[in-house]
């Protein structure tokens, strides 16, 4: 298997984990919206009774997609005699959500960009874009020379050498059957046919 496929299909696995081991988290971090959906009103001021101003204003601008910390938040700074909506500003909200998209669609393109290369190189098959060296055995042929022949290359596959005129050679031991019926005899690297 290419190297790229592999890194390539990691890449992809380790997102996807990341991605469900990310959200199946959320519902039980305290102070993610998950949790904020599933706790009682007495829990949530139990745990924004703690925090400071800037925690709470933090909270706040991280939220600007969260109206439910927003409103709990909203909460905590009446019960401290507060205005509720002291943290309120629209134009910060908007540059975040600009940010957030903006990373959000890079991340997207960037995965998509990705899963198309390895996708790529899997309908490419096996060994695509592999340069191969023609280790084939040189086959020498004693029979006579018959004028306005061509150069042949051969190429090995397995135990079979393929010509290029279309031809495949065979070794079995020291004897090399040829499919257009020759029979040929192996001394080291080079073959002799007759």
């Amino acid at each position: 298997m290419n190297l790229r496929v592999s890194i390539s299909q990691c890449l992809v696995i380790l997102t996807i984990v990341f991605l469900m081991t990310s959200l199946l988290g959320c519902s039980t971090i305290k102070g993610h919206s998950a949790w904020f959906e599933r706790a009682s009103e007495v829990e949530k001021s139990e745990f924004l009774k703690k925090k400071s101003l800037e925690n709470l204003e933090s909270g706040w601008a991280k939220s600007y997609d969260h109206s439910i910390i927003r409103q709990a938040v909203s909460v905590e700074l009446e019960r401290r005699g507060l205005d509720g909506q002291l943290f309120f500003n629209p134009a910060v909200d908007n540059k975040r959500r600009e940010k957030d998209q903006a990373n959000a669609r890079a991340f997207a393109q960037a995965l998509s960009v990705g899963l198309q290369e390895a996708n790529r190189i899997n309908l490419a098959g096996p060994g695509a874009g592999t340069a191969y060296q023609n280790n084939a055995p040189t086959v020498q042929n004693n029979a006579p020379t018959v004028i306005g022949s061509q150069n042949i290359t051969y190429r090995q596959v397995g135990n079979i050498t393929y010509g290029s005129d279309g031809t495949s050679y065979r070794k079995s031991g020291n004897t090399v059957y040829g499919s257009d019926g020759t029979n040929c005899r192996a001394i080291g690297n080079t073959i002799y046919c007759n």
